[in-house]
């Protein structure tokens, strides 16, 4: 019988913790949360007439610089020191970097965000003119073989702790004897244990941008631990090893064992991810661990059912009529869980389509639809002829045909089950490396803002949003020294970076608090402006600043 060739292959191989767990049916692992950059002083593609005193990079969410290096116009490319790195919140200010000849600059930056997740990124400006001809220069990006390494690392974690850990509660909640399944679930917890060793120095080769050869570096392993994702995997280890224990005692002291190690599990994925790093983390980190537990009890069932289905035992009739009561609660909450987490990465539906995240969701809710499908049938029209098929063997009787037929059909669905939540899983392990767009839209809530210098002036420019559309431009003046100035007036002019868009030009008008404003300004196109001002003063003296800001896509 096919059924049990299959079974007697996974009991040897110790595969089945490698398809089980396989997943995230309604939400989303805690993947990738990409911390995103704002703006930068000086902007990207600017033009400065004298070199700036610091350079800064503003990012929606706090930060930690991994490394930062700056290219300069001779074609040195020199490490930034730490000491010369500031972190303010989203913002490091960088000091102490000399910055004096002419010519193009490259600050060639990569940084890691609260929720564990390296990004990395370059932002090139000149003083006086750009330099004649151009030097390729690229961000700190993790190498191709480092990433397909990770992501395959983490689907085996998956795989294996949702099987194992989900497999061990499951069996205990539901009456089947843990420990006749030994074989079955230690291969599968030892083997979570040492992929979450490996993820580890992966992570470290993330954060470092280097390449697989050099995974037993003591710095791959120092930047590895140094990061939230090192949190979630020693919890995540420690959840494995408990429910070792639980799977070599009695079923009564197994469940109280196997539901801690379930905890520790959910508990482990709400320390790092973009999922469980989203606004409000309270509601954020609820839907993780609830999604977790959900997800757990499911997939940690399946494989024990066609276990069941395909070499019954006494307890196996009431283990499917168990599970086949208690699934419906585990799916609602499945539901309503990853609802919320949707809802919280994707805020709103304009962000589906165009966006990568979207596209990976769309394709996984597809899936998920055939899935729910399989189960309702199961539910409906397969369980009951199967639990008569099981009581009639356990009776010690001849089971009817058509009964056995019944059994097969069903364990032949949940394989198929198994094997499409493999897919949705495929799918979702893109989200390593895609960006939420929440994460964008956070982004592009940020106004944009640049500081000018002049011989007797500064201003603010400050752009809010800082998104093509509709904005408004607030200019906040400073009198340098000790001169008695007073400004009568503003004059703006803002220039697209693309070629051959004609000037917007526009009069500032002075506010109840004190600043110049431009209400309703409409910026068409996403890319670096040129902001001209030009202070009229008292008579016909003035003062002209020019600075650049970025204004992203919306």
């Amino acid at each position: 019988m096919v059924h049990a060739k299959l079974i007697s292959w996974f009991e040897r191989s110790g595969s089945p913790l490698l398809l089980a767990a396989l997943f995230w049916v309604t939400g989303s692992l805690p993947v990738l949360a990409h911390a995103t950059l704002v703006s930068a002083s000086p902007a990207d593609g600017a033009v400065l007439s004298t070199a700036p005193q610091e350079l800064s990079l503003d990012f929606n969410e706090p930060v930690s610089p991994i490394i930062l290096k700056l290219a300069y116009p001779d074609g040195r490319i020199l490490l930034v020191p730490e000491t010369s790195v500031v972190p303010a919140g989203g913002t490091l200010h960088i000091t102490s970097m000399s910055v004096q000849e002419q010519g193009s600059y490259a600050l060639i930056w990569r940084v890691i965000s609260a929720d564990g997740h390296p990004v990395s990124g370059i932002v090139g400006f000149s003083v006086g003119a750009p330099s004649k001809g151009k030097v390729a220069l690229s961000a700190d990006e993790t190498p191709e073989a480092t990433k397909a390494a990770i992501i395959v690392d983490r689907a085996l974690l998956y795989m294996a702790s949702f099987a194992g850990i989900g497999g061990v509660m499951a069996l205990s909640l539901l009456g089947q004897p843990v420990g006749r399944l030994r074989r079955f679930l230690e291969p599968g917890l030892a083997i979570v244990i040492l992929l979450a060793v490996l993820a580890l120095g992966l992570q470290g080769l993330d954060v470092l941008a280097i390449s697989p050869g050099n995974l037993f570096d003591a710095a791959t392993w120092k930047a590895g631990f140094e990061t939230s994702y090192a949190d979630t995997l020693a919890v995540l280890v420690f959840a494995s090893l408990v429910a070792l224990f639980a799977g070599r005692v009695g079923i009564v002291s197994a469940r109280p064992l196997s539901f801690f190690a379930l905890v520790l599990m959910a508990g482990a994925f709400t320390l790092s991810g973009h999922a469980s790093d989203a606004r409000p983390h309270w509601l954020s980190g609820a839907a993780v661990f609830f999604h977790v537990v959900a997800i757990a009890f499911w997939i940690g069932a399946l494989i024990p059912l066609v276990i069941a289905l395909v070499r019954p035992t006494e307890q196996s009739a009431r283990f499917l009529l168990r599970f086949s009561a208690t699934i419906p609660f585990a799916i609602v909450v499945l539901l309503v869980s990853g609802l919320v987490l949707s809802i919280l990465q994707m805020r709103h539906l304009a962000t589906f389509a165009p966006t990568d995240y979207g596209r990976v969701l769309a394709i996984k809710l597809g899936i998920v639809a055939v899935i729910f499908l399989i189960a309702l049938i199961n539910r409906l029209w397969l369980t009951t002829p199967a639990v008569d098929a099981l009581k009639v063997q356990s009776d010690g009787e001849s089971a009817l045909s058509v009964s056995r037929d019944a059994q097969r059909r069903l364990a032949t669905m949940v394989l198929v089950e198994l094997f499409l939540v493999a897919a949705v899983f495929s799918a979702v392990s893109l989200w390593r490396f895609t960006p939420p767009p929440r994460a964008l839209i956070e982004a592009a809530q940020r106004p944009a803002s640049v500081h000018m210098d002049g011989a007797r002036l500064s201003a603010d420019v400050t752009v809010t949003p800082g998104v093509v559309g509709y904005v408004n431009l607030t200019i906040d003046p400073a009198i340098l020294g000790d001169e008695d100035i007073a400004i009568h007036g503003v004059a703006i002019e803002l220039q697209s970076s693309a070629a051959n868009d004609a000037p917007i030009r526009v009069n500032a008008t002075l506010s109840e608090a004190g600043q110049w404003t431009v209400p309703n300004l409409y910026l068409a196109k996403a890319g670096t402006w040129t902001v001209s001002l030009k202070f009229a003063l008292d008579g016909a003296d003035s003062e002209a600043l020019t600075g650049q800001v970025a204004i992203l896509e919306e």
